[in-house]
């Protein structure tokens, strides 16, 4: 129906409930359902509102069981934050965290809180929910037996191998009815051990404290995710804890770690869901910053190029995704071309990105003003020199020299993603 343009119809059956739900289990059609979800979205359907409202009466009803309710709010929330409907996102994890905290706190229902947990965070981070955030972040460590670690610290890695342990030793943990629930509702092949999890809450810990510009904690847990990570790790899980870890080392200015871990993160992702997946865009785009830090301007500015391409291809042009990398791309081709001052081709990348989150903001009727005022200083940087030199004064008159690129509001926060 996509290839026919049949979009109305595709967008009828796509708000079925209990077919999306089906979809969502066939994870071979990962890719193929998020382009399909994203076109019925750009023809003007509400179709994240839809399913999010149809999740939720489902759950008040009361006519399912709270353990297929928690099954499908992990997989749902799970597909909106890939494809970057952060809103619809937290309202169903909120509700299928809910449905987690309501039911006795065994091990097995304390790790599906933190399956929750971790979709969460991903989802308030990328969307500045900074308040709900920390009430996540809380939530997190006290399930993990860390309510006395300090909000802006990491604790030392045997005291979250400690963590480990006190899960691994449940007996639930083995069990059939565990596997079928946390590991097929986190979306892995395998099965995620609780060292896969664990390193995903650190991960978004790490995420959580970059995007609030605490650099040091966000170092400190992205290395403890680092360290968590075991060669039976799922691909995905690897890829993100790389992208992160290498990340924050930009930003401490520890070139030298950050260029091996980000190349390993695009090469892994490239050799796990190939060139043309988001998983790899979204690694370019990290290591598109990393060269831009190190003042390798072009080869950031092709690399920024190949992952917006990457993501236009699966997310079509309307997508916050792609609102994003056009940031990016638009403060690197400002940088490059600082001592020409012809901002053409930034400007217009900025102007996209704005036109894309101002309607994104417009469908989730709620504001985002910080990435908003992300793209409108990008944009007013770029134009600024070219307005000044229409009047007589030439574009040097405004900048001595450009500014570093890491201290950009636009390079301030993680790249979500979706991840």
């Amino acid at each position: 129906m996509l290839q026919d343009k049949r979009l109305c119809i595709l967008g009828a059956e796509l708000s079925e409930l209990d077919i999306f739900e089906r979809l969502l289990r066939f994870t071979g059609a990962q890719l193929r359902l998020l382009q399909c979800f994203q076109a019925v979205i750009e023809h003007g359907s509400k179709l994240s509102v839809e399913l999010a409202g149809a999740y939720i009466t489902r759950c008040e009803s009361g006519d399912r069981s709270r353990d297929y309710l928690i099954q499908l709010g992990l997989r749902l929330g799970g597909f909106f934050n890939e494809a970057g409907w952060y809103a619809d996102a937290e309202r169903v994890l909120l509700r299928c965290r809910q449905l987690c905290q309501a039911q006795p706190q065994s091990t097995h229902y304390r790790r599906l809180t933190l399956e929750c947990c971790h979709r969460l965070l991903n989802t308030q981070s990328a969307y500045c929910c900074f308040p709900a955030a920390a009430e996540t972040y809380e939530l997190s460590l006290r399930l993990l037996g860390l309510g006395h670690t300090a909000p802006a610290s990491a604790p030392p890695t045997e005291t979250l191998r400690a963590c480990l342990r006190v899960l691994d030793g449940h007996p639930d943990c083995d069990s059939d009815d565990y596997r079928s629930t946390a590991c097929v509702a986190a979306g892995c092949r395998a099965g995620c051990a609780s060292a896969a999890l664990l390193a995903r809450l650190c991960k978004e810990f790490s995420s959580l404290h970059f995007v609030r510009c605490d650099y040091g904690a966000a170092h400190a847990w992205s290395t403890r995710a680092l360290a968590l990570l075991t060669p039976h790790a799922p691909a995905r899980v690897a890829v993100e804890v790389i992208r992160a870890c290498g990340k924050a080392c930009v930003v401490k200015r520890r070139f030298a770690a950050a260029g091996l871990l980000l190349r390993q993160a695009v090469a892994l992702a490239r050799r796990a869901f190939g060139p043309r997946h988001p998983a790899h865009a979204h690694a370019l785009l990290d290591y598109g910053f990393y060269l831009l830090n190190v003042d390798s301007i072009s080869r950031s500015v092709a690399v920024y190029e190949e992952a917006l391409s990457t993501l236009r291809r699966v997310f079509g042009r309307s997508s916050l995704h792609v609102a994003t990398a056009q940031e990016d791309l638009a403060y690197a081709l400002y940088v490059l071309e600082y001592s020409s001052g012809r901002f053409y081709k930034a400007r217009d990348h900025a102007e996209r990105a704005i036109r894309i989150i101002e309607n994104y903001e417009s469908n989730q009727r709620r504001s985002s003003s910080r990435r908003s005022m992300t793209s409108k200083c990008c944009l007013w940087r770029s134009c600024a020199p070219d307005l000044i030199y229409s009047e007589g004064a030439p574009p040097t008159d405004v900048y001595a020299t450009p500014p570093g690129p890491a201290h950009c509001p636009a390079h301030s926060p993680a790249h979500s993603h979706a991840s």
